[in-house]
């Protein structure tokens, strides 16, 4: 018994000493947060395309459509994989199951084409000014925000000229 207990005892020390290492989180170069909301997470980085109080209007009513199908989208992609797993769980059939298949890709289809096409109504709403900034910092292809532990779509984000996690001086 107090083998068992010093054993224990030794293994939580050991635990305890070790496992807040493990919880660092994100290392930031910057110490405040704010310019990091301001520059980075700011209102969809819309506040840097200047936009009049019509265009954030115009936008809002486009974002909120947007995610009204999104959601529709989701509800019929769910209920796709729902009836997938159903059909392969009490009797799988390869033909029904190719079909159910090929209607969840028409689905996510569809969602990229809903996607593109809120992008371009969003960029025709802008002055010849705002495209540019819009064109260079919201545009398609290899980008996306990384997540804290270092995995993400992409690395665009973190190329921006004002973006804080990429300045050279270190604190």
């Amino acid at each position: 018994m107090k083998k068992f207990l010093t054993i224990t005892t030794l293994t939580l020390l050991v635990l305890l000493l070790f496992v807040p290492s493990y919880s660092q989180g994100m290392k930031i170069k910057t110490k405040n947060y704010e310019v990091i909301k301001s520059k980075v997470f700011a209102d969809n980085n819309f506040e840097m395309l200047n936009l009049t109080d019509d265009q954030k209007d115009k936008i809002d009513d486009l974002q909120a459509q947007q995610h009204k199908s999104m959601i529709e989208y989701r509800y019929k992609l769910s209920l796709k994989h729902f009836e997938l797993a159903e059909l392969m769980r009490k009797s799988p059939d390869e033909k029904k199951a190719l079909k159910l298949v090929e209607e969840i890709n028409n689905i996510k289809l569809d969602i990229e084409k809903s996607r593109i096409s809120n992008h371009f109504k969003i960029r025709a709403i802008l002055n010849d000014e705002q495209k540019k900034i819009f064109d260079k910092n919201f545009g398609f292809g290899f980008g996306g925000f990384k997540s804290y532990n270092g995995k993400g779509r992409g690395e665009k984000i973190m190329l921006r000229e004002n973006c804080p996690f990429n300045d050279d001086d270190e604190d």
